[in-house]
């Protein structure tokens, strides 16, 4: 049996023995003519909790402990080569060492050194994701024996139960004797319950802890930068090698390029005309800035004709020294991760009201893979006519001349407005609550990928946060973010939109649109919340749904 039907099973036995306790309450003469049938079945509780009894959580720490060591090992040779690799000076490499988007052998040097940086720090989280999933079926193994025993103890009281039809319908002994029956009854059958209910915790653990360890091992995942990536029509792999390892700090949960962009940048690239493709890698090439390729790469994968994407690149060549890599970082995914607070024009970009968290942490998502709307915000401009997708439908006219801080208003104001029309006709979600949920998945839908909404706890209800931030953890370390809803610890509704940008060793990255920050969260918090306030929930505390890419 595995441990799902282990926990769903003993969860439902649970129940029953619950129930067949507390039907042997009242008078025990009232029970005389059918104890007998209890009896009976408190012997049937025998073998179905033996199952529990006999089947501790499923797992070898030993063997898992062994693939923890094979990280470890991969991590030293990893190290081994990196120490090589800081004796290699650019001018020793062959000029062959470019590729065609004009990366230099310098940075072709360096993003191999981030490269292999990114793949020790990968493996350092796997292992420590198997040695702390070791120890936890360790201790859950540890604490399913008291379980065990009780169980047995209780079927051994069951099984020693004596039934003497004389004596129960003596008028003298009969009370004396039904009652010992069932203090017998109920004290087996709450050996047996307590056992089930010990064995069931120790199920929940291992399940809490397997959902950990696939956590750790998506964001080990996460840093195999290289792993499985397409090289485009006309591009070499080190152009995807200097392409991809571009991400601030040795995070690539902020990569410049998501797998998403980089399949839809691969799809659309291939579609290209050579001449297309051809004036595109003449613009990187004369940018010398792998960052920028790699922005241009992130532009073609909105699906932008050649020459919006080329109109993209004079805008950052033409942008003033002192400023031209704000502008690079603000076009990328709008500052937020390592690179800090989420700005526009260096002003930064949060919620300005108290009821458009929501709009504010959905343009921070669609931000994150289009650089056109980025760039809109830095200047109201659509380069080369090019209107961004999230940007369709929306009356661009009324932001004409609007200066920065009136721009990012306005959009936080219209997205909203376009979330709450949820129906036809002329009632909408009142702008007065906030962000309307179903309206903040069909937002999310417009960035390219289809989004769903876990509700994990509502109106005193929970629903499990372990399986929904599985996912969202999964989906971060991909690079794509997720939009939470959070609020206070009574369980009643929520308050406030966050995002999650990235996850890493156990830390989930928060955007908060209250204040433009980011902050860590670390996994604890985001499973059980917190009777203190949370800063990266604006000082909510738990978590009442999470809106997971499907």
């Amino acid at each position: 049996m595995n441990l799902s039907d282990l926990r769903t099973k003993s969860s439902a036995e649970i129940d029953v023995l619950a129930t067949f306790i507390g039907s042997l309450s009242g008078d025990p003469m009232s029970f005389i003519t059918s104890i007998g049938s209890f009896v009976d079945r408190a012997v049937g509780l025998i073998p179905r909790s033996s199952t529990f009894a006999d089947t501790p959580p499923p797992g070898d720490p030993a063997t898992i402990d062994g693939l923890a060591e094979q990280y470890e090992n991969a991590v030293l040779a990893a190290e081994a080569i990196q120490a090589t690799l800081s004796t290699v000076t650019a001018s020793s490499l062959p000029d062959a060492l470019v590729g065609v988007t004009g990366a230099s052998a310098t940075q072709v040097l360096a993003s191999v050194n981030t490269l292999v940086g990114s793949e020790i720090e990968g493996l350092r989280t796997g292992a420590t994701g198997l040695r702390d999933y070791a120890d936890a079926i360790t201790a859950a193994r540890t604490a399913h024996h008291p379980g065990a025993d009780s169980i047995r103890d209780g079927q051994r009281t069951i099984g020693n139960i004596s039934v003497n039809p004389w004596a129960m319908t003596n008028p003298i002994t009969g009370a004396g004797e039904v009652a010992g029956v069932i203090s017998d009854l109920i004290r087996g059958a709450g050996q047996i319950l307590d056992g089930v209910s010990v064995c069931h915790e120790a199920y929940d653990d291992a399940w809490a802890a397997g959902e950990a360890l696939q956590r750790a091992l998506s964001d080990s995942e996460g840093y195999a930068v290289l792993a499985g990536v397409e090289v485009p029509v006309g591009q070499t792999r080190l152009d995807v090698l200097v392409s991809r390892t571009q991400f601030p700090n040795g995070d690539p949960d902020s990569s410049v390029l998501s797998e998403t962009e980089w399949a839809n940048y691969v799809q659309n690239w291939n579609a290209m005309s050579d001449d297309e493709r051809e004036r595109i890698l003449a613009a990187m090439e004369e940018s010398g800035d792998p960052a920028v390729s790699a922005l241009l790469m992130s532009a073609i994968a909105t699906g932008a004709g050649s020459s919006s994407v080329l109109a993209l690149a004079d805008a950052i060549k033409n942008a003033p020294p002192g400023e031209r890599q704000r502008m690079i970082d603000e076009l990328t995914n709008l500052g937020v991760g390592d690179n800090g607070d989420a700005t526009v024009n260096g002003e930064t970009f949060d919620q300005y009201n108290n009821k458009t968290c929501g709009s504010t942490t959905l343009i921070t998502l669609a931000a994150q893979s289009d650089p056109f709307l980025a760039y809109w915000l830095q200047t109201g401009e659509l380069l080369d006519g090019h209107v961004p997708d999230y940007l369709r439908g929306l009356d661009l006219a009324d932001a004409a001349g609007l200066d920065t801080e009136d721009r990012m208003t306005f959009l936080q104001q219209a997205v909203q407005d376009r979330a709450n029309d949820l129906f036809p006709g002329p009632v909408d979600y009142p702008n007065v609550a906030g962000t309307a949920p179903g309206g903040a998945v069909a937002e999310s839908d417009r960035t390219g990928t289809d989004y769903h909404i876990d509700w994990t706890n509502l109106l005193g209800g929970d629903s499990g946060r372990g399986p929904a931030l599985t996912e969202a953890a999964d989906a971060a370390n991909s690079g794509t973010p997720v939009p939470l809803l959070v609020g206070p610890s009574d369980n009643t509704i929520p308050q406030h939109y966050v995002l999650i940008i990235g996850f890493h060793d156990g830390d989930y990255e928060i955007y908060d649109p209250s204040t433009g920050e980011t902050n860590s969260v670390d996994e604890d918090i985001m499973l059980n919340g917190s009777d203190e306030p949370v800063t990266g929930f604006a000082n909510w505390n738990q978590i009442y749904a999470v809106v997971n890419p499907s």
